[in-house]
């Protein structure tokens, strides 16, 4: 098993993960104003930002990072990222990785999801190239977002291999970090992904602190954290107290009324 060695503060850097930048109100949206409030308390709480595949390469390495590293993550490539959220990134001096699924790229979000979630649009090639040329990371997450779990090994191998091919051909960087689709994988999927000379995968696992294993990474979703208060708590570990005594204090609230 490639594991996180535990040096220094390697294990405690979050992960955060995003969908879209918009203002729709969908369960995989955050809107532009909170996250520029989440990006402005992490620049001003002193927070620098690494990729996630440098993360993941440290970490194979044993080494650390210093304290107030963190990793933004995108799921699906939604346009928005370039439209919305790159010039955030940039006013504060973060970079980020976005996961795409790369048969979808330059089109809309068709793939089967929660009905309030539109068919927003997709990130171009072109705005990919530029992104890319500004530090961002793109890393594969399936050619299709299918789901693996149910897929012959043979179908899951080539979601992997043609997510992965199409990345590095078309940006010239290497694509060796995963993102699983709807955070669904199995055994048969971390050995594909291992005998393909992948580092690392992330999960739709919610968490700061990671368990030892570089392809089960926890991330802290962003897009779930509606208020500066459970983003604060989530970064330090915190936010299932938070969360237990907000259904407290509003029960409370209601007995009230």
């Amino acid at each position: 098993m490639t594991s996180l060695r535990q040096v220094g503060t390697t294990k405690e850097i979050p992960i955060l993960s995003y969908h879209s930048i918009d203002s729709s109100g969908s369960s995989v949206s955050l809107t532009p104003s909170l996250f520029k409030r989440q990006m402005r308390y992490m620049r001003d709480c002193g927070y620098r930002t690494i990729r996630l595949s440098e993360f993941v390469h440290q970490a194979m390495l044993g080494k650390s990072f210093p304290g107030r590293t963190f990793v933004i993550t995108f799921d699906d490539g939604y346009k928005n990222n370039y439209e919305i959220a790159l010039p955030v990134l940039k006013a504060f001096g973060f970079t980020a990785t976005i996961f795409i699924p790369t048969e979808f790229v330059g089109k809309k979000a068709t793939w089967k999801k929660k009905q309030d979630v539109p068919d927003f649009s997709l990130l171009s090639w072109r705005e990919i190239e530029e992104m890319s040329q500004q530090d961002i990371d793109f890393q594969p997450h399936g050619s299709t977002h299918a789901c693996l779990l149910p897929l012959a090994l043979k179908d899951i191998e080539s979601e992997i291999v043609q997510s992965k091919a199409e990345i590095e051909k078309r940006i010239g960087k290497q694509a060796d970090v995963f993102c699983y689709p709807y955070g669904k994988f199995d055994e048969r999927v971390v050995s594909l992904l291992k005998s393909m000379g992948f580092r690392g995968a992330v999960t739709a696992k919610f968490g700061v602190k990671q368990q030892g294993d570089l392809f089960r990474l926890n991330r802290l979703a962003g897009d779930r954290l509606r208020n500066i208060l459970s983003f604060r708590a989530a970064l330090v570990g915190k936010y299932e107290p938070y969360f237990r005594l907000k259904v407290v204090a509003s029960r409370l609230l209601n007995r009230s009324t």
